[in-house]
C-alpha cells in the first residue's frame, strides 16, 4: 500500500504564507535524526553518544518542543540532488545548542 500527502494538506495547519516546503523539510531533518538513533551505529561508542543526544530531546519516542523550536531556527541548508554530504545540512552541534536553549528559556 502507497500513499501520500499533498503539500497543501501541510497548509491547513500552518500559519498563513507560510513556507511549507520549508516546514516540511526541517520536520523530515528531525524524522532523519529519530532514524539514525534507532539504527545500528558504525562505531558502538559514538553510536550510543547519538543516540544518548537525541533520546534526549525527546519523550515517549516524539520530540519535544524544544528540538521543532530549535529545528526551525537552525540555518540550514537545501539539499541538492545527487550531491553527497558527510554532515547535515545544518549545524548538528548548534540545533544541540538551540535545544538546550528552549528547554531551559534562556
Amino acid at each position: 500500500m502507497k500513499f501520500g500527502i499533498d503539500l497543501r494538506v501541510l497548509e491547513h495547519v500552518c500559519k498563513p504564507g507560510a513556507d511549507v516546503r520549508a516546514v516540511y523539510y526541517r520536520q523530515a531533518a528531525l524524522d532523519l535524526l529519530r532514524l539514525l538513533s534507532q539504527q545500528k551505529p558504525f562505531s558502538e561508542m559514538a553510536g550510543q553518544e547519538f543516540k544518548a543526544k537525541i533520546t534526549a530531546l525527546m519523550t515517549d519516542g516524539a520530540f519535544r518542543d524544544a528540538a521543532f523550536r530549535a529545528m526551525a531556527k537552525v540555518p540550514m541548508e537545501w539539499m541538492e540532488v545527487g550531491v553527497v554530504r558527510d554532515s547535515p545540512p545544518y549545524d548538528f552541534e548548534e540545533f544541540l545548542r538551540l535545544c538546550e536553549q528552549q528547554e531551559t528559556g534562556t
